[in-house]
């Protein structure tokens, strides 16, 4: 068989059984850093988190977490910061804990906590809830069933991540 034979049917199993080579990251993908500055992921913001860009660049480097993966998850899990939970307990990532959603003083609290929970978590060998460090594996335990890790690579994508 030819050799674009063989890639086009690859990728028509891929497209048919509906796997997204969109989610296919690996751990250390989503453990690298971005090599954007504070300034750079400012210009990227949406409106709600605008004056945060800064955060997230510290959390990449504090946490060991891709910022283009934590603005991701905090995009999605926020709804843009338009939240309630975002704008009113500056939960930007869905946390809970024993009583329920967490809680935070201030938005930048929220990040950072988001940050060390994914970094720590799910994303470190040692983390309570690692999986193997894949989006799928993260969405198996952080938020199943939903195609979270789909909708993610989606908006990772749309920074050319």
């Amino acid at each position: 068989m030819k050799k674009n034979v063989k890639i086009f049917l690859s990728l028509c199993i891929v497209m048919c059984v509906g796997l997204s080579p969109l989610t296919a990251y690996a751990a250390s993908d989503l453990k690298s850093t971005s090599g954007l500055s504070a300034a750079d992921y400012e210009e990227i913001m949406p409106e709600a988190f605008k004056g945060y860009g800064g955060m997230f660049y510290d959390c990449e480097q504090n946490y060991h977490i891709n910022g283009i993966f934590l603005l991701a998850v905090v995009r999605l899990e926020s709804g843009n910061g338009e939240s309630w939970l975002s704008q009113n307990q500056h939960n930007v990532a869905g946390n809970k804990g024993e009583n329920g959603y967490l809680s935070f003083d201030v938005m930048s609290e929220g990040i950072t906590y988001a940050a060390q929970n994914l970094g720590e978590n799910y994303l470190d060998e040692n983390g309570k809830f690692y999986r193997g460090g894949t989006l799928e594996d993260i969405e198996s335990v952080y938020c199943p069933g939903g195609g979270w890790a789909g909708q993610v690579a989606g908006i990772m994508a749309e920074y050319g991540f």
